[in-house]
């Protein structure tokens, strides 16, 4: 996967290293046809600290389908859970396993931080959007995780390229902070959440036929 480190980098590197706990072998090739995949609700990983969770499955979902994978979006857990980044963390494979839908025999967990911030450069604002994903594919049958990887995608934009800034003078005499005052436009959302998900699949195969 090409991409830079970031400053928060470290924070996906952990993730990955404990949701591989308790498997003996994640291979990033699935070893097996799938029927269909389904996509569980984004968790927030950022510890209370992302931007916001911004829900990246339809770019997930439409990069899957090129790659001639059926796909579904599952609503909830199963049994209508609603475990958190630190409880799945904290999970083996086989308590992993049961999070997937009840009909669903493949799944997709994905775990999300996102963080944003503007600087000032010369008389304008930039304004970057970085949202970085983990994400696994459970196999519920087996209890197995046959694929798993990171990616991060990067939305930047100036002046009319990403962000639009309100009454700067009133929220500075309030005294909110930059970021406060910045309404995201689609466009800098939309780049972040395509660059994420195509950097995350960019090692997932093609379905076998």
């Amino acid at each position: 996967m090409r991409v830079v480190c970031f400053r928060f980098y470290w924070v996906v590197s952990i993730i990955i290293a404990l949701l591989l706990a308790g498997c003996a072998m994640t291979p990033k090739r699935t070893p097996i046809y799938i029927e269909s995949i389904a996509l569980l609700p984004i968790l927030d990983a950022g510890k209370g600290k992302s931007f916001e969770t911004i829900d990246i499955r339809d770019h997930i979902s439409k990069i899957l389908r090129e790659k001639r994978y059926s796909v579904s979006m599952a609503n909830s857990f199963n049994d209508d859970r609603r475990p958190t980044a630190d409880e799945v963390l904290e999970m083996d494979i086989s308590e992993l396993s049961t999070l997937g839908p009840e009909n669903a025999k493949t799944f997709m967990l994905i775990l999300e931080k996102t963080s944003y911030y503007a600087e000032h450069i010369g008389m304008g604002l930039v304004a970057t959007l970085k949202i970085e994903a983990t994400a696994c594919l459970i196999d519920k049958n087996s209890q197995s995780m046959l694929w798993t990887d990171k990616g991060i995608g990067i939305g930047r934009g100036g002046p009319n390229s990403g962000f639009s800034v309100g009454d700067s003078g009133l929220s500075e005499q309030l005294g909110l902070p930059l970021y406060e005052r910045i309404v995201l436009l689609p466009e800098l959302r939309g780049l972040a959440m395509d660059a994420c998900a195509k950097a995350l699949l960019q090692t997932f195969p093609k379905q076998r036929k």
